[in-house]
């Protein structure tokens, strides 16, 4: 009977953890999570193609890619640089000007 018990606890916290994450991944514990750089927030499950802006592709898609990133983006009102990092737009850089 305390089996029957033991093995009822482990199935009913199974279903528990399957309810928690509908996604079907474990997801990422508040401790496990990774230090994200200044300007960013870590997202779970986030499509890359629509998770952040950059400055190269400043403006919102309406198609976003069907992956599904953990990882660190930047925060809605900054752009990602070429150099990596998280900044507002008017500190993207420009290409330099053609001459007429």
């Amino acid at each position: 009977m305390k089996a029957l018990r033991i093995v009822l606890a482990v199935l009913v916290l199974e279903a528990c953890e399957v309810l928690a994450h509908p996604e079907g991944g474990a997801g990422v514990s508040e401790a496990s999570l990774p230090s994200c750089g200044p300007g960013e927030v870590f997202k779970e499950c986030e499509s890359t193609s629509c998770g952040e802006l950059s400055c190269a592709e400043p403006e919102p898609t309406d198609e976003c890619s069907r992956d599904c990133a953990y990882q660190c983006f930047c925060v809605r009102g900054l752009y990602r640089n070429s150099l990596g990092i998280c900044v507002p737009f008017s500190q993207c850089e420009r290409p330099p000007a053609t001459k007429a």
